[in-house]
């Protein structure tokens, strides 16, 4: 027996542990009679203890395959979800001149402001990611347009006091 090729069976994805389960899940359990009209009666009875391993492995490798899946969704959750408290928080701490450039935003009420890109503040706000630069073209000799975060705008606009 190759331990490497029963290495690369165990490493099988979800998609094709699912129906392995629920193939031997099937003949395992199936009524004599299913198994009779199937032809494979005589096949299920000879290597049941078989099966039935077979069912289980696949089964545990299905079940351990949505657990870690699970927690990997969950991981990256808490992942986003503390990196918007942080950006959340920055917005509590902003400079007066990052003040005056998130006010264009918020207070003409839109989602674009046409800014030097040579600016420290404005390369700033982009560095950590309250704006972003919209276009690669230019309006002008130096002016760029840059976007507000979709996250900074609804905080912005729901604690416009942080502006003031």
């Amino acid at each position: 027996m190759d331990i490497g090729r029963l290495v690369e069976w165990i490493k099988l994805s979800p998609k094709h542990l699912l129906p392995l389960s629920l193939f031997t899940g099937f003949i395992l359990f199936a009524s004599q009679r299913w198994l009779a009209a199937f032809g494979i009666a005589g096949f299920v009875s000879d290597y049941r203890p078989y099966i039935g391993v077979t069912f289980l492995l696949w089964t545990v490798l299905l079940i351990s395959a949505a657990i870690v899946a699970g927690y990997g969704w969950a991981k990256q959750k808490r992942a986003e979800a503390a990196l918007l408290r942080s950006r959340r928080e920055r917005l509590h701490h902003l400079s007066e001149s990052e003040k005056e450039i998130l006010r264009g935003y918020i207070e003409d009420g839109t989602r674009t402001q046409y800014l030097p890109m040579h600016d420290g503040v404005v390369g700033g706000l982009q560095a950590e990611r309250i704006i972003f630069r919209a276009t690669v073209l230019s309006c002008g000799w130096d002016e760029f347009a840059y976007n507000i975060q979709p996250w900074a705008w609804e905080y912005l606009n729901k604690h416009r006091k942080l502006l003031s």
